[in-house]
């Protein structure tokens, strides 16, 4: 995963107490329409009668509070108090942003040129966005050790789309204080795959486009159910293996984790599916042989791109039946040359083209005439 940085902005309309008191009472009573959300388990958008609501519940793990955003029209004057809110003027027209991962939601929304600043350029796999960064129109802001102060400042966008792992933030700190929005996306943190994919309604409410952002989720959601519902009636479970050692380290998703949850949705059967944990599992290489030497399948082992080399770097691998049995798969079926990972940028915006992917892997007769799209077959 890539490093990524954080920031945040305060912004409070100054404002008597008795005329906060009256006009956050004000805001509070206004009709709301439901909330857009339906899997987002950190996420909350509701429609009041002049302004949208975005709670994001934990900004990162282990976060103390929520960060709740009031956008508010920016052709309209406003002189309501937003208590314990971060005011953003909406619609939005110069942002920059920190992850590929937000990348596929300006595309699929119409707003790629809203996109300025982009904090690793080399990243980037969209042939979109990498014509607009060999052309200066998005312009990187950064590198592998966070968003550049300077360039940023230098760029002077409205807003930074970007999400925390709760590190140092001195840098965020110092951007709020110049007056760029921070908007914190916090998908990462969640536990399924379409409550990932939701997010992309967390970008489309600072573009006023909730509604585009729905009917697009819609499709998605519909395809992905239909999908895993096939899958699901499956009489066989094949067992799955994932992951590879890193120094003494086997690092798997845990039971709870999104990824987990795609092995199952696919109608196969997550050897640690049983564990409780929602990140990442940190387990020996003697544990997870000693459990995965017999998986049916090995879906997703890093950067290897072939079998030799699994075998090359560390020789146990070849002692496992999924690599005997050459049913070994990985997640970069589509790479640059400069190593962008469309899987890193599209996958989490797209599940069901995941799903119908692991599928295709587990079940070929299901899906007989789908063609790997993010994963490929190692040789």
């Amino acid at each position: 995963m890539f490093n990524k940085i954080l920031l945040f902005i305060s912004f409070f309309a100054v404002l008597t107490f008795s005329c906060q008191q009256k006009k956050a009472e004000t805001v509070a009573d206004n009709p709301t329409q439901p909330s857009y959300i339906k899997y987002a388990s950190g996420l909350a958008i509701t429609q009041h009668a002049d302004w949208t609501e975005v709670v994001v519940e934990q900004p990162w793990k282990g976060a103390g509070k929520a960060i709740k955003y009031a956008l508010v029209d920016k052709k309209k004057d406003t002189d309501a108090a937003f208590d314990g809110y971060k005011v953003v003027k909406v619609p939005l027209s110069k942002v920059a942003a920190t992850s590929t991962t937000h990348l596929p939601h300006f595309s699929a929304l119409g707003e790629t040129s809203s996109l300025k600043g982009f904090a690793n350029a080399d990243y980037v796999y969209s042939q979109v966005f990498r014509e607009r960064i060999a052309s200066d129109e998005l312009v990187e802001i950064g590198d592998g050790a966070g968003v550049n102060f300077e360039s940023c400042l230098n760029l002077k966008p409205e807003a930074l789309f970007t999400f925390s792992m709760g590190n140092d933030r001195s840098t965020d700190e110092r951007l709020e204080l110049a007056g760029i929005d921070m908007l914190y996306n916090a998908d990462y943190l969640e536990t399924t795959p379409l409550g990932r994919a939701e997010w992309i309604k967390f970008t489309a409410a600072f573009f006023n486009k909730l509604d585009e952002a729905d009917s697009i989720f819609n499709v998605i959601e519909q395809n992905y159910l239909e999908l895993r519902a096939k899958a699901l009636k499956a009489e066989a479970k094949p067992t799955v293996l994932t992951g590879v050692v890193y120094g003494d380290t086997w690092f798997l998703p845990g039971g709870k984790n999104y990824g987990a949850a795609f092995f199952e949705d696919a109608g196969g059967s997550y050897l640690w599916k049983e564990t409780e944990e929602n990140g990442w599992l940190e387990l020996s290489f003697e544990s997870v042989f000693e459990k995965g030497l017999k998986a049916d399948y090995w879906i997703g082992v890093a950067s290897f791109g072939t079998l030799q080399e699994m075998k090359a770097q560390e020789s146990r691998y070849g002692l496992f039946s999924a690599w005997k049995n050459n049913a070994v798969y990985n997640y970069d079926n589509q790479l640059n040359e400069k190593g962008g990972n469309n899987y890193l940028e599209e996958g989490y915006s797209r599940p069901d083209i995941v799903l119908a992917d692991l599928i295709h892997i587990m079940h070929p007769d299901l899906l007989p005439d789908h063609k790997l799209y993010f994963y490929r077959k190692l040789p």
